[in-house]
């Protein structure tokens, strides 16, 4: 089974000549003046996929759930990791796959704890939160 040894919700991330390049990364704090709020969400995904694992299709799915557990959205972000083997890699050598997924619009109802969830041939593999909070004005 693939592993996952990078994911962030970023600002943004695209995918260059193998390469994550990553704007405003890490984050785990949105702060908003009031509710709801909708937004995007990007992540950068680094997937590492075992010499076994190489040649055959690997369908991801991304969602994010509440601090109850359910899910926000009626259809999760969906891909399909495929990588080979070079012909100049070393016999047993993984391979790395960078992602840059965008999931959303999602409309957040309420303040609370908010979990995204990347799951691999619908087996959990990675998860990052974050917090919504609202920042009130003074006198409201």
């Amino acid at each position: 089974m693939p592993r996952i040894d990078c994911f962030l919700l970023v600002d943004s991330a695209q995918v260059a000549n193998g390469k994550l390049y990553i704007l405003g990364g890490g984050w785990a704090r949105l702060t908003a003046t009031q509710l709801p709020v909708t937004r995007s969400f990007e992540t950068a995904i680094r997937v590492v996929v075992p010499w076994t694992e190489t040649n055959r299709p690997h369908p991801i799915e991304l969602q994010i759930e509440n601090e109850d557990g359910q899910p926000l959205l009626t259809t999760s972000v969906r891909a399909e990791i495929r990588v080979g083997r070079p012909a100049q890699l070393k016999d047993g050598t993984d391979q790395v796959v960078p992602l840059a997924l965008r999931l959303g619009p999602v409309t957040l109802e309420r303040e609370g704890r908010f979990a995204l969830i990347l799951r691999c041939e619908g087996e959990e593999i990675a998860r990052t939160a974050f917090d919504l909070v609202v920042n009130r004005p003074k006198g409201s």
